[in-house]
Protein backbone atom coordinates (compact mmCIF):
# COMPACT_ATOMS: atom_id res chain seq x y z
CA UNK A 1 0.00 0.00 0.00
CA UNK A 2 1.15 3.57 -0.57
CA UNK A 3 -0.08 6.18 1.59
CA UNK A 4 -1.69 8.96 -0.71
CA UNK A 5 -2.39 10.95 2.14
CA UNK A 6 -4.07 12.10 4.96
CA UNK A 7 -7.63 14.08 4.37
CA UNK A 8 -10.99 15.02 6.17
CA UNK A 9 -13.84 13.59 4.56
CA UNK A 10 -17.64 15.51 5.29
CA UNK A 11 -18.95 13.17 2.95
CA UNK A 12 -18.34 10.10 0.77
CA UNK A 13 -14.81 9.60 0.45
CA UNK A 14 -13.56 9.19 -3.02
CA UNK A 15 -10.13 8.55 -5.47
CA UNK A 16 -10.45 8.85 -8.87
CA UNK A 17 -7.61 7.73 -11.29
CA UNK A 18 -7.51 8.89 -14.96
CA UNK A 19 -5.38 7.53 -17.10
CA UNK A 20 -3.04 9.39 -19.21
CA UNK A 21 -2.16 9.41 -22.96
CA UNK A 22 1.50 7.75 -23.64
CA UNK A 23 1.33 4.55 -21.16
CA UNK A 24 -0.90 2.15 -18.91
CA UNK A 25 -2.82 3.37 -16.13
CA UNK A 26 -3.52 0.74 -13.60
CA UNK A 27 -6.18 1.05 -10.90
CA UNK A 28 -6.16 -2.31 -8.73
CA UNK A 29 -7.66 -1.01 -5.42
CA UNK A 30 -8.16 1.77 -2.54
CA UNK A 31 -7.93 1.62 0.97
CA UNK A 32 -9.30 4.23 3.61
CA UNK A 33 -7.77 3.70 7.10
CA UNK A 34 -8.87 6.07 9.94
CA UNK A 35 -6.42 8.39 11.16
CA UNK A 36 -6.30 7.20 14.56
CA UNK A 37 -5.21 4.00 13.11
CA UNK A 38 -2.32 5.49 11.68
CA UNK A 39 -0.57 6.93 14.36
CA UNK A 40 -0.34 6.60 17.72
CA UNK A 41 -2.74 8.00 20.34
CA UNK A 42 -1.00 9.35 23.80
CA UNK A 43 -3.30 10.70 26.33
CA UNK A 44 -1.58 12.79 29.16
CA UNK A 45 -3.22 13.12 32.68
CA UNK A 46 -4.13 17.16 31.82
CA UNK A 47 -5.07 16.25 28.58
CA UNK A 48 -8.32 15.46 27.00
CA UNK A 49 -9.39 11.91 27.55
CA UNK A 50 -8.32 11.72 30.96
CA UNK A 51 -10.76 11.80 33.87
CA UNK A 52 -10.68 10.78 37.44
CA UNK A 53 -12.51 10.13 40.75
CA UNK A 54 -11.48 11.14 44.05
CA UNK A 55 -8.25 13.52 45.07
CA UNK A 56 -5.34 13.70 42.39
CA UNK A 57 -2.53 15.78 43.57
CA UNK A 58 0.11 16.80 40.92
CA UNK A 59 3.10 15.36 41.95
CA UNK A 60 6.99 16.64 42.37
CA UNK A 61 8.71 13.77 40.88
CA UNK A 62 11.05 13.97 37.63
CA UNK A 63 10.91 12.00 34.45
CA UNK A 64 6.56 12.86 33.77
CA UNK A 65 5.64 12.49 30.38
CA UNK A 66 3.84 16.21 29.22
CA UNK A 67 3.11 19.00 31.73
CA UNK A 68 3.08 16.96 35.10
CA UNK A 69 1.71 13.88 36.51
CA UNK A 70 -0.49 13.25 39.83
CA UNK A 71 -1.29 11.09 42.43
CA UNK A 72 -3.06 9.84 45.09
CA UNK A 73 -3.01 8.01 48.41
CA UNK A 74 -6.63 7.17 48.76
CA UNK A 75 -8.58 4.30 48.43
CA UNK A 76 -10.74 3.48 45.93
CA UNK A 77 -9.70 7.00 43.44
CA UNK A 78 -9.52 6.13 40.02
CA UNK A 79 -8.02 7.45 37.33
CA UNK A 80 -9.25 6.62 33.37
CA UNK A 81 -7.65 7.50 30.13
CA UNK A 82 -10.04 7.11 27.31
CA UNK A 83 -9.58 6.88 23.56
CA UNK A 84 -12.13 6.58 20.83
CA UNK A 85 -9.54 4.49 18.74
CA UNK A 86 -10.87 1.26 17.40
CA UNK A 87 -8.76 -1.59 16.03
CA UNK A 88 -5.53 -3.39 17.55
CA UNK A 89 -3.56 -1.70 19.70
CA UNK A 90 -0.23 -1.94 21.54
CA UNK A 91 -1.20 -0.39 25.28
CA UNK A 92 1.38 1.06 27.46
CA UNK A 93 1.83 3.29 30.70
CA UNK A 94 3.92 6.12 31.87
CA UNK A 95 4.38 7.02 35.64
CA UNK A 96 7.01 8.10 37.66
CA UNK A 97 9.07 7.16 40.52
CA UNK A 98 8.85 8.48 44.40
CA UNK A 99 10.14 6.59 47.22
CA UNK A 100 6.19 6.09 48.56
CA UNK A 101 4.77 4.41 45.11
CA UNK A 102 3.24 1.66 45.28
CA UNK A 103 4.60 -2.14 43.84
CA UNK A 104 0.97 -3.70 42.86
CA UNK A 105 -1.14 -0.96 41.13
CA UNK A 106 -4.15 -2.12 40.08
CA UNK A 107 -5.02 -1.30 36.16
CA UNK A 108 -8.20 -2.37 34.44
CA UNK A 109 -8.42 -2.18 30.65
CA UNK A 110 -11.81 -2.17 28.71
CA UNK A 111 -13.64 -1.95 25.24
CA UNK A 112 -16.30 0.15 26.18
CA UNK A 113 -18.15 -1.17 29.46
CA UNK A 114 -16.28 -5.10 28.44
CA UNK A 115 -13.57 -5.35 30.63
CA UNK A 116 -10.81 -7.02 28.52
CA UNK A 117 -7.86 -7.24 31.18
CA UNK A 118 -7.05 -6.96 34.69
CA UNK A 119 -3.55 -6.71 36.09
CA UNK A 120 -1.14 -4.65 38.05
CA UNK A 121 2.02 -2.33 37.53
CA UNK A 122 5.02 -1.98 39.84
CA UNK A 123 5.63 1.59 40.22
CA UNK A 124 8.69 1.08 41.88
CA UNK A 125 10.39 0.18 39.48
CA UNK A 126 10.90 1.67 35.53
CA UNK A 127 9.41 4.83 35.77
CA UNK A 128 9.98 7.88 33.45
CA UNK A 129 9.37 5.83 30.40
CA UNK A 130 6.75 3.93 28.21
CA UNK A 131 5.51 0.17 29.75
CA UNK A 132 3.74 -2.15 27.94
CA UNK A 133 0.43 -3.33 29.64
CA UNK A 134 -0.49 -5.77 26.66
CA UNK A 135 -2.10 -6.05 22.88
CA UNK A 136 -5.74 -5.68 23.02
CA UNK A 137 -8.21 -5.50 20.31
CA UNK A 138 -11.08 -2.22 21.01
CA UNK A 139 -14.41 -2.17 18.63
CA UNK A 140 -15.92 0.55 20.98
CA UNK A 141 -13.94 2.70 23.03
CA UNK A 142 -10.85 2.19 24.81
CA UNK A 143 -10.33 2.83 28.20
CA UNK A 144 -7.80 2.55 30.97
CA UNK A 145 -8.39 2.56 34.76
CA UNK A 146 -5.75 2.90 37.23
CA UNK A 147 -7.22 2.52 40.96
CA UNK A 148 -5.66 4.07 44.00
CA UNK A 149 -6.15 0.90 47.12
CA UNK A 150 -3.46 1.77 49.77
CA UNK A 151 -2.86 5.26 52.00
CA UNK A 152 0.59 4.07 52.86
CA UNK A 153 1.86 3.95 49.78
CA UNK A 154 1.00 6.14 46.32
CA UNK A 155 -0.47 5.45 43.13
CA UNK A 156 0.75 7.92 39.59
CA UNK A 157 -1.22 8.56 36.98
CA UNK A 158 0.58 10.41 34.06
CA UNK A 159 0.18 8.83 30.65
CA UNK A 160 -1.23 6.04 28.51
CA UNK A 161 -0.36 5.44 24.93
CA UNK A 162 -2.12 3.59 22.11
CA UNK A 163 0.26 1.83 19.65
CA UNK A 164 -1.59 0.95 16.55
CA UNK A 165 -0.55 -2.91 15.09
Amino acid sequence: WVLLGIYTFADTAKVTITAQSGGSTNADAVKFKPVSQLTEIIIDNSLPGASSTGTWLVSGAADHFGVNSVYSKNIADTFTFTSGATGTFNVYAWWTLWPSRHNNVPVDIFDGSTLLDSGTIDQTSNGGQWNLLGTFTFSDTANVRITSERTDKSTNADAIKFEPQ
